[in-house]
């Protein structure tokens, strides 16, 4: 029996290895549609496939939580799995993605078929096919053309373009999960990614978060949404907090984060959402690489929607509709 061979995208990077840094990657579609797609994950599939170690605030340690709270503490068990494993309302597009991150796939679907679907069609899933794309090492995606190099070699300093290191990379499923750990905690993702720097600590500080997190409440918000009080026990200085009371309305808020897709948290809270720059990626979509988004996929990237039933009480707040069921993806993970 032959052996299967996983899909792979290539993706050619500008180095200039005198300063151990990546100017710009140039791609085709496929490359960037993954990019794209990883705006549809929903935050618990984050921290799966970056097996709990997102850093990402304390989404790990909500996510650890939850698998290890009995079921006996879910109204279903059921309720425990879509937490751990929540449905992408976007899982339709993604199954169509020359690599995918999340392991989804179409009901009855050989897992070497994927890419050869993806191979057969001239339309990307989220941007124009007959496109050549440059992303920069802040994940900034724009149509590639020589004025934009030239203005990246200006921006770096780079005297001669000739001297830069062109290398051809093989995009994995794996290596495009290690490109969407560093999107979410370093302003040069491609960097980091090709000479495998170390990993930042966790270092997020409450002072770089908007003044008010609570978002703008549009005038078809939910009218129900109430205050939810805990009951904290702080030292006597106020320096910390030692631990809070809270009722059910609290937790289910807390785990209902894992529902939430990444870009809906990019749409609310834009660069105080990451320390990383997966912002650049969102602001991408509107700007730099806006003639180039399929026009039907462009609202669904900037307004991730949540996957049929899985409404809650923090996509009231965030105001994030929910699919309509009729609309649920054949796609089982």
């Amino acid at each position: 029996m032959a052996t299967r061979v996983d899909p792979t995208i290539e993706v050619k990077v500008f180095v200039d290895r005198e300063r151990s840094r990546v100017i710009f990657a140039e791609s085709g579609k496929e490359f960037v549609d993954v990019l794209l797609g990883f705006l549809t994950l929903p935050l618990g599939t984050v921290v799966r496939l970056l097996g709990k170690q997102s850093q990402v605030g304390c989404l790990d340690e909500i996510y650890k939580s939850v698998e290890e709270l009995s079921t006996d503490f879910f109204r279903t068990e059921a309720c425990k799995g879509m937490l751990l494993r929540p449905i992408s309302a976007a899982a339709k597009q993604c199954c169509d993605l020359k690599v995918r991150v999340d392991g989804a796939k179409r009901d009855g679907e050989r897992p070497e078929s994927s890419a050869a679907a993806a191979a057969g069609s001239d339309a990307g899933v989220f941007v124009k096919g007959d496109v050549k794309f440059i992303v920069t090492d802040g994940f900034l995606v724009a149509p590639a053309s020589t004025s934009l190099m030239l203005t990246l070699f200006d921006k770096f300093d780079v005297q001669d373009p000739s001297s830069l290191e062109q290398r051809t990379l093989d995009l994995s499923s794996d290596k495009m999960i290690s490109l969407l750990k560093r999107s979410l905690t370093s302003k040069n993702a491609l960097t980091a990614h090709y000479f495998d720097t170390a990993m930042a600590s966790d270092d997020s500080a409450i002072d770089i978060l908007t003044k008010n997190m609570y978002p703008e409440q549009g005038n078809d918000a939910d009218p129900n949404l109430n205050d939810v009080k805990i009951k904290v026990l702080q030292t006597k200085n106020n320096s910390s907090v030692l631990y809070a009371e809270v009722g059910a309305n609290f937790v289910d808020l807390l785990f209902s984060l894992l529902c939430i897709p990444l870009g809906s948290i990019m749409k609310t809270y834009g660069k105080c959402a990451s320390k990383g720059c997966v912002d650049n990626l969102y602001g991408s979509i509107d700007g730099s690489a806006q003639e180039c988004m399929r026009s039907e996929c462009r609202i669904s990237l900037l307004s991730p929607k949540l996957a049929p039933f899985l409404g809650c009480s923090t996509s009231k707040l965030l105001q994030v509709e929910e699919q309509d069921p009729g609309k649920k993806a054949n796609c089982v993970y």
